[in-house]
């Protein structure tokens, strides 16, 4: 059983002789383009580190850097359910424009014009809902975890410091 239609494709091609492959899908990421929202125009970013600590951690202390020194720009840090109690304690120095999301996905998303990610599936939600996405390359083993690699499209961005953020937002 696969998750979409290329991936039954891609399998058809290399295993039809030996096995049955099956599209079984996902709802999470099925999405019709009357269920998508228009961008979001406000000034806050979505950050939505994947459930691995080192990708959580990378992300975290990106997302202090950047709102120490862009007041103007608001941060909110959506951590994974399996790492979040983790980052609740996770001391950082109070900046007025970064926050650690408690809400949901929807709520969170529905603030943010951008959403960071560098290998959370939650990136698809984060674009239903009205976020432009932005790929940070960690330098990290989870940076070969793309969930967006095969989508073709001008308005992902990828970036790999804060400078290069700088040029997307503006």
């Amino acid at each position: 059983l696969t998750t979409g239609e290329l991936t039954t494709e891609l399998l058809t091609e290399k295993l039809s002789n030996r096995t049955i492959i099956t599209t079984l899908g996902n709802p999470k990421y099925k999405l019709n383009s009357k269920d998508c929202i228009d961008v979001n125009n406000s000034n806050t970013i979505l950050v939505i580190p994947c459930g691995t600590y080192e990708e959580s951690e990378y992300l975290t202390e990106f997302s202090y850097k950047y709102a120490k020194s862009n007041p103007n720009i608001n941060l909110i840090i959506r951590y994974h359910p399996i790492i979040r109690d983790k980052f609740i304690s996770y001391k950082l120095p109070y900046l007025n424009n970064l926050k650690i999301s408690s809400s949901d996905i929807i709520n969170d998303s529905s603030k943010s014009r951008w959403a960071i990610y560098s290998s959370s599936t939650a990136i698809f939600e984060a674009i239903k809902y009205g976020c432009i996405p932005i790929h940070l390359n960690c330098g990290l083993i989870t940076d070969l975890s793309d969930p967006l690699w095969q989508v073709n499209s001008d308005l992902i961005q990828y970036i790999i410091k804060p400078n290069e953020l700088d040029k997307i937002l503006i």
